[in-house]
């Protein structure tokens, strides 16, 4: 993984808490930012496992969608971008895009 992150579990279930400030492109993510990660229905879990390479991203994108800070579209191309760039596989990368694309419009913020 080249974009690390640094968390602490909240006392909810899956929910983190950003120990350090991340920056990547245009963002920064302040310390003390409370996340949950990529929300992934429970029956794809299994092969769209919670956390691992996909984790900074997903952080950069909850930040981006609940500030506004850019655009959903930049965040989302932002998600998709950190993604491949930590490794994630690019099928598994273009499969989430494609899902915050088409359905993460309720969730934007901006």
């Amino acid at each position: 993984m080249k974009l690390d992150i640094k968390v602490s579990p909240t006392e909810h279930t899956r929910h983190w808490v950003l120990l350090e400030s991340i920056t990547y492109e245009e963002i920064t993510v302040p310390e003390g930012f409370p996340f949950d990660g990529a929300s992934i229905p429970v029956g794809l879990r299994p092969i769209f496992p919670h956390g691992g390479a996909k984790f900074f991203a997903s952080c950069i994108h909850d930040y981006a969608y609940k500030t506004g800070v850019v655009s959903k579209e930049r965040a989302d191309a932002l998600f998709l971008q950190a993604m491949l760039e930590n490794g994630v596989e690019e099928w598994k990368a273009n499969t989430m895009y494609a899902a915050v694309k088409l359905f993460g419009s309720s969730h934007y913020k901006g």
